[in-house]
């Protein structure tokens, strides 16, 4: 299977099933597990790194391969060392001092290649041409292995805690005080949810589309209004 295939299977089959749901509702939502892995949530855009042994190359579902971005030199030199092959999946970002992500941000710095942009890899696909299904534990641990000491390509950010109160003070100190975008929560037991604040704004619905083929009578895009004050 191509790096492209991959991708698009990763897409369908992991990245769009995360559940959403809102910080209020982390310990009544979220399934009771032994352990979990807690990540920050980074706004950027979702790429695989594919590593072959001599290669490497970042992917996107929809095809677009990137070679040339500055942090790939140091992507190289991790993973060189580290193991034979790999192809990991991660959150493509611009790194800002003080900041916090915008996935818009990321669009316009690759096109200029910057040599702020980012990977943080949080889940290994294969490793020396081998499938890798690992519990959060042992997951966090190989890509720690696999990036030891890397800044422009490491891991995410993260911390295995044991219940549902440790996310909450988790959320409060990464989400409400540093202002990032929100969590991802990986259960032990399998589910991975996506974790954000609520936000709620009294909008005017100005127009519609509807959806064409099979989603035909569907609602497909929402133009709406908003009042800014005087």
């Amino acid at each position: 299977m191509s790096n492209k295939e991959n991708a698009q299977k990763y897409k369908r089959q992991t990245a769009s099933r995360y559940l959403p749901i809102d910080a209020a509702e982390m310990t009544s939502k979220i399934m009771e597990a032994d352990f979990y892995s807690v990540s920050t949530k980074l706004d950027g855009h979702l790429y695989l790194l594919g590593y072959d042994g001599k290669d490497l190359e970042l992917i996107n579902h929809g095809g677009n391969s990137i070679t040339d971005l500055p942090l790939l030199t140091e992507a190289l030199d991790l993973l060189k060392a580290n193991c034979k092959d790999v192809l990991l999946a991660g959150e493509l970002y611009l790194y800002t001092e003080g900041k916090r992500t915008r996935s818009f941000d990321l669009a316009a710095a690759l096109a200029d290649k910057s040599p702020d942009i980012r990977f943080a890899a949080f889940d290994i696909i294969s490793v020396d041409g081998a499938a890798v299904s690992l519990d959060v534990k042992a997951l966090d641990e190989k890509l720690n292995a696999l990036l030891a000491g890397g800044t422009y390509v490491h891991p995410v950010n993260s911390s295995v805690v044991e219940s549902r109160k440790d996310m909450v003070a988790l959320y409060e100190d990464r989400v409400v005080k540093s202002g990032n975008e929100g969590l991802v929560i990986r259960s032990d037991n399998g589910p991975i949810y996506k974790v954000k604040p609520l936000i709620t704004l009294d909008a005017v619905i100005l127009g519609y589309a509807e959806g064409g083929g099979s989603r035909a009578g569907m609602l497909k895009e929402v133009l709406v209004g908003l009042n800014t004050g005087p």
